[in-house]
């Protein structure tokens, strides 16, 4: 750091060279240079510095209190490493500083030895009576349904979203895949992507389905404690609804989520992100087949 070397070796230049505005030290680089405040923002922790007094340390020892397993300060540790590692490319290497590969090698370290499937909830009383459904059940009349799902292979992650009308026929789906992630956040940008999708086609009334009861209940409940590493994307989420009329969240057995299950599944064993709008991929078409011959 600027701020000590300077008080061993003299002529040092002690300014952040990400921002070139004051005296480098730890708290400067960490949680008020600018471009680490946009860096934490746009992470997964969507941490907002808005006390210039603000130390690291009181972060620290603000997320070993947090009842989490210790995940938000894993994540914190492993933004601030990556910061610290750019910021020296920035001055050893004339690099420069990219905030999504930033956060791309936070991600990497802190997926690096976490389980797929290490944040899950499972379904209360009122939630299995609330989808006794075992099957794919069509909308009304003028609205799109649009199933969504996450997968994890050995590839990496990936989400997907599949919209269908009252018919029961196909009006577009939508995959895309991410190299580090969780089962959660995979999940997280399903829904994400369900919206997306929605847009792109101009639809107005909507139903999002998903098999998720943590998504789900994030979107349903505003009171409702979501986990720290989908607050982000649930927040650009809910400012997407804003350009529709109408907008349901549904939650569905997994056993009738299959379409979007299988779309998602194939999409993370290729590790391709694409968009269909007139057919159906070939991987799910032998299910729409289905449904027709059983209307």
């Amino acid at each position: 750091m600027g701020g000590n070397i300077c008080k061993h070796i003299q002529g040092v230049n002690v300014e952040c060279r990400l921002c070139n505005g004051v005296v480098e030290t730890i708290d400067h680089l960490f949680l008020h240079c600018q471009a680490s405040q946009v860096t934490l923002f746009a992470s997964p922790m969507s941490l907002r510095i808005n006390n210039a007094h603000n130390t690291v340390e009181e972060y620290i020892n603000l997320r070993m209190e947090a009842k989490d397993k210790y995940a938000s300060l894993k994540m914190g540790a492993c933004v601030f490493w990556a910061i610290w590692k750019a910021g020296n490319s920035v001055v050893f290497d004339k690099g420069s500083f990219i905030i999504q590969a930033v956060i791309q090698e936070a991600m990497y370290w802190y997926n690096l030895d976490t389980k797929p499937y290490a944040t899950s909830t499972l379904p209360t009383e009122s939630d299995i009576l609330d989808s006794h459904n075992d099957q794919w059940i069509p909308p009304h009349i003028n609205t799109i349904k649009i199933n969504f799902d996450g997968a994890a292979g050995p590839k990496g992650f990936a989400c997907s979203a599949v919209a269908r009308d009252s018919t029961s026929s196909f009006q577009g789906c939508q995959t895309k895949t991410f190299q580090y992630n969780s089962a959660v956040e995979a999940e997280t940008n399903g829904s994400l992507l369900a919206l997306e999708l929605a847009r792109n086609r101009d639809f107005k009334d909507i139903i999002l389905e998903g098999d998720s009861l943590i998504i789900i209940n994030s979107l349903r409940y505003s009171s409702f404690q979501t986990h720290w590493k989908i607050r982000n994307t649930l927040s650009r989420l809910k400012d997407l609804v804003l350009h529709f009329n109408f907008v349901s969240y549904q939650y569905i057995k997994k056993e009738a989520n299959s379409v979007a299950h299988l779309l998602a599944a194939h999409a993370v064993s290729t590790h391709s992100s694409n968009e269909w709008y007139s057919s159906p991929s070939s991987c799910i078409t032998h299910l729409f087949e289905r449904m027709s011959t059983s209307v």
